[in-house]
């Protein structure tokens, strides 16, 4: 089956020299890859994290069968060391951009992103001659639940709720938590009003499903 010096240097998180290639048991799209390229020899560098995390690896190959000089090893490190710093810097930025625009809680998006969408929405109607449909939701009693229960029983509810109403959507439609039990819904591609009545009388249905907290069920309406 054959192995790849990358995935070695990860299992190990220490650095693979192979300084012939033809002894070492490649898998069969790497091993094709070798011989087309002429390649002999490979060192594969593990990518670790700040906290010690293996984030990937940096493979080398050469022509020739080398062993890599003590500088030249001491500059791959320094190289993994920043590729390492760059991977964290970058999934840093994506979780910021992430929890500035979607709700902490359920992962869906908040106010902020669905305000973005909804005039890009509106353009595209006007170009296509089409309509948007926006709906309004919230859940009924939910306070009760938040105040016979606790916050964490609601932020299940509100969690279970939301994994409902996502299922009866389609891709195309947006669905935002813009607030406690407040929900909207962008919904684009339709004709006929009566499709966004039957969208409508989903996301009712969904919200009415039975939901489990603290091995209990309980039922909730929901408002359109």
């Amino acid at each position: 089956q054959g192995s790849e010096p990358c995935a070695e240097a990860i299992r190990s998180r220490a650095p693979i020299v192979v300084q012939d290639l033809a002894g070492y048991l490649l898998n069969a799209p790497l091993r094709d890859f070798v011989s087309q390229a002429g390649l002999h020899s490979v060192s594969a560098w593990p990518i670790l994290g700040s906290k010690g995390q293996v984030l990937g690896a940096l493979a080398l190959y050469s022509r020739r069968h080398d062993n890599p000089h003590p500088s030249n090893a001491h500059l791959v490190g320094i190289c993994t060391d920043l590729a390492g710093i760059a991977i964290e810097t970058r999934w840093a930025a994506d979780q910021i951009r992430h929890l500035a625009h979607h709700d902490d809680l359920t992962g869906l998006p908040n106010r902020l992103l669905f305000n973005y969408h909804l005039p890009r929405a509106l353009a595209r109607a006007e170009r296509t001659g089409g309509v948007v449909g926006v709906l309004f939701l919230d859940l009924d009693r939910f306070k009760i639940i938040n105040d016979t229960m606790g916050h964490g029983a609601g932020d299940d509810v509100l969690c279970q709720v939301s994994d409902h109403l996502l299922e009866c959507l389609r891709a195309t439609d947006t669905l935002a938590r813009v607030g406690g039990d407040e929900f909207t819904v962008l919904v684009e591609q339709f004709e006929d009003p009566q499709d966004l009545g039957d969208i409508a009388q989903k996301l009712l249905t969904a919200a009415a499903r039975t939901l489990t907290v603290n091995g209990q069920e309980y039922h909730l309406s929901g408002s359109i």
